[in-house]
């Protein structure tokens, strides 16, 4: 009982809900962010990787063309007999150096020689116009005199001795081992005005020396070419890779030639080696975060998924909020799915085959081309649901939706309408004998036998067919209701059960669509009047409640009732107008009866489900409160049992609604599709039984399902209401049973509300002669030895 309490707690469901909701949404985000995460260092991964490749690319090619350059310069010299200034500016011009070659700050040519041939080589120099603006070096040991620099500058002035500069003694000495281009180590140095970091390039040569001394005899190489270059044309752009982060090191000394000027990411490094005239070097590198952004936005992808984290949460959330108040735009969505399929077939419906044939008619390409209606009706289906049940009921419909859609084609439409009753719309048929044919293998598909649980099951159809040439005049719905003529015609024809229809059915239909053109704009003209039929409490002769019924006060044919025109005004759409005036009459004949008996009562009205699933339908009650200046509580809404088919994730949450303002509902007609679950569904306020399970209760009481639908209510606290009651017999028998509400002849007929008998103050019913109202009620009697239920007499 505690646990039930607990279910039935609210407040508590949507606690628990919205728990539930934000540890989704909790888990779902961690989920987000870490995939996206795993995404962006993967995007940033390979451009990363793909930025380095492209990298060492360049600087693989950059060492090959500023290697070639000092060995093209070294070939012009070896392949010379004497290398003069002219000559040596000229063919260094040639090759475009200041240009293509950026890093280079000067090529040089170097003598090699003793301390002591330094006045030799002033003299020798001197003799080509070499004039030098420092003394060469007249210290013992070998020396490397600058004779010609291009282009001539401060950097490297002629005379210098280029042993002096660090590191380039040992590259040109080991160039002249290797006899190749070879790189010295690392140093720095001052370029205009700016310290940067660079190596000698250096290549031995053999021949084209201008100045000869005797000790070029002992040696293999007199002299080099060489060339001071930049470290930062080397590694392409190296000043302005403001994206990456390198670390250059000699990896013959270790020592550090280029160092980053921030930190990198971390979680992403990538190294290559290259060489530079047979010296090795290593690059470090590492992604700044501007490079990781550029792969891939790390911090938007970030924001990106903390935002879609956000937005899911706030969406499901709003959802979560939208579904417990039940508001317009959940039930909308549901509702345009619902108005176009069927729910139990998944076939098309009535309103979307409706708008099929409209697109079919305002089609120009397949205009004044012919299809053909043909409606079905299953023969003998509604013994299947009373024998076998209505879930058993279920399969075999849709066993046999499913045989007919493989029947139809592929242009072709085939919609379930509801109940039994199916549509095929054949498109652009040939004529009425085609028409026939493809109807007459329907009836032999739908004539087989359907395998349910319970064993074979076997129907027949009848079939009526409407054939119509598409033209800007056309009208879908009448085509459908030719062929429903038609059906019912082929119905009646016990032998042929196929019709097409024709002028002579045609006159029957003309009279049915007078109704409907008719009852259109009906509430408007005031054609609809009300009656109002008491609900009698049969305990104490008080009356419970009045049920509202609607005539049409039609200005030809007179006084109509219900069976005569509501399907009319439910084709039309009039059903909701006069609904929504039934409800504010209600109200208003509530308050005329309160102010006359000096009592409260309830006015209860017939809606159709159709209008219960409308979304405006709640803000008009609450108008119509405003308006009225009484209380919800006056009005009761009665539902077809039909309600009991429908989703009721979409009628039972407004029903809800209802029932917060305090409006009673009732469950109408229950019987007329007898099913005991229905009264599980949803916890009514009153269930009203069927005026034919009345009647059939009265006759064989003992086969009747009224005693169980009245004991399950009474366990569920709702109210049974007798209805259709018409003779003393009748009212006896539900009396006995335990139902204590009666409305019906035998107590008064529906009556405007002037001529009401019972809106006197202190009014009570009467029984009518050999009736007794003593209701029975099951009560648990308990002895020492056991417990027993017996009938007695309150």
């Amino acid at each position: 009982m505690k646990l039930e309490k607990l279910y039935n707690n609210v407040l508590l469901r949507r606690f628990v809900a919205i728990v539930i909701v934000l540890t989704v949404i909790f888990s779902t985000s961690f989920f987000v962010y870490s995939s996206v995460e795993n995404g962006n260092k993967y995007e940033v991964e390979k451009a990363f990787a793909t930025r380095i490749a492209k990298v060492k690319e360049e600087v693989d090619r950059e060492t090959i063309r500023y290697q070639n350059l000092i060995a093209t310069v070294g070939a012009f010299f070896n392949a010379s007999q004497n290398v003069e200034p002219d000559s040596f500016e000229q063919f260094v011009a040639g090759m475009g150096t200041e240009t293509s070659f950026p890093g280079v700050k000067g090529v040089a040519f170097a003598q090699r020689m003793d301390g002591s041939e330094s006045s030799e080589v002033v003299a020798q120099a001197g003799a080509l116009g070499v004039e030098f603006e420092v003394d060469p070096p007249s210290t013992p040991g070998e020396h490397a005199t600058l004779i010609y620099v291009s282009p001539n500058n401060d950097q490297a002035p002629v005379g210098m001795d280029a042993f002096l500069v660090p590191g380039s003694r040992e590259g040109l000495m080991l160039a002249s081992e290797s006899g190749t281009a070879v790189a010295s180590s690392p140093l720095k140095y001052e370029i205009d005005g700016n310290t940067t970091t660079g190596f000698v390039l250096g290549y031995p040569v053999a021949g084209g020396s201008p100045i000869s001394l005797a000790s070029n005899a002992t040696q293999k190489y007199p002299g080099w070419v060489f060339a001071f270059v930049d470290f930062s044309t080397i590694i392409p752009g190296i000043n302005s890779l403001k994206d990456l982060n390198l670390t250059i090191t000699d990896s013959l000394s270790g020592d550090s030639v280029v160092e980053p000027e921030g930190e990198g990411v971390k979680g992403y490094r990538s190294s290559f080696e290259f060489t530079i005239g047979t010296r090795d070097f290593k690059a470090v590198v590492t992604p700044t975060s501007e490079f990781v952004n550029q792969s891939f936005d790390n911090g938007k992808a970030t924001r990106y998924a903390f935002l879609t984290a956000n937005i899911q949460f706030v969406s499901v959330l709003v959802f979560v909020v939208l579904f417990m108040h039940r508001l317009r735009r959940k039930r909308e969505v549901k509702l345009t799915f619902q108005a176009g399929h069927d729910t139990l077939t998944g076939l098309p419906n009535r309103f979307y085959l409706e708008k099929w044939l409209e697109q079919r008619v305002s089609s120009t390409s397949k205009k004044m081309q012919r299809v053909a209606v043909l409606f079905i009706d299953l023969d003998g289906f509604k013994a299947i649901n009373d024998t076998l049940g209505h879930q058993l009921g279920d399969e075999f419909l849709i066993a046999i939706a499913q045989r007919l859609q493989k029947e139809v084609r592929e242009k072709d439409v085939l919609a379930r309408l509801g109940g039994d009753e199916f549509i095929v719309v054949l498109d652009e048929v040939g004529d009425e004998t085609q028409a026939m044919r493809i109807a007459e293998r329907l009836i032999e598909v739908i004539r087989f036998p359907v395998m349910l649980d319970s064993g074979p099951v076997c129907v027949g159809a009848s079939i009526g067919i409407a054939i119509s040439q598409l033209d800007a005049n056309s009208d879908s719905a009448s085509i459908i209701r030719f062929a429903d003529a038609a059906m019912y015609a082929a119905k009646e024809d016990k032998e042929d059960r196929i019709r097409i229809f024709d002028h002579k059915l045609k006159s029957i239909v003309d009279g049915r669509h007078e109704v409907e053109t008719s009852i259109r704009g009906a509430t408007s003209r005031s054609e609809i009047i009300d009656m109002l039929q008491p609900l009698v409490n049969v305990e104490d002769g008080s009356t419970y409640g009045y049920e509202a019924l609607c005539r049409w006060s039609h200005p030809v044919f007179g006084v109509l009732t219900p069976d005569q025109f509501l399907d009319a005004a439910k084709v039309t759409g009039e059903i909701i107008e006069i609904d929504r005036w039934m409800v504010n009459k209600a109200f208003q004949n509530a308050i005329d009866i309160s102010n006359t008996s000096n009592r409260d009562t309830r006015v209860w009205v017939n809606l159709s489900v159709r209008h219960l699933l409308q979304g405006e339908f709640y803000q008009y009650v609450m108008k119509a409160l405003r308006n009225s200046e009484t209380t919800a509580d006056k009005l009761g809404v009665e539902i077809e049992e039909q309600v009991f088919k429908i989703d009721n994730g979409l009628l039972y949450p407004f029903l809800n609604q209802l029932r917060d303002l305090g409006i009673a509902i009732a469950l109408d007609d229950f019987g007329s599709d007898a099913s005991l679950q229905a009264l599980n569904s949803y916890q009514y306020d009153v269930i009203k039984l069927d005026r034919g399970l009345v009647t059939e209760f009265a006759e064989s009481p003992s086969t009747s399902i009224v005693p169980a639908v009245v004991e399950l209510a009474r366990s569920k606290d709702m109210t049974v209401v007798a209805s259709g009651v018409e003779t003393p017999d009748q009212l006896q028998a539900v009396i006995d049973v335990g139902c204590n509400v009666v409305q019906g002849y035998v107590f008064s007929e529906a009556k405007p509300l002037e001529d009401l008998v019972d809106r006197l103050e202190g009014f009570k019913w009467q029984m009518p002669l050999g009736v007794h109202n003593k209701i029975k009620r099951t009560q648990t009697i308990s002895n020492e030895d056991n417990s027993e239920s017996v009938a007695r007499e309150a």
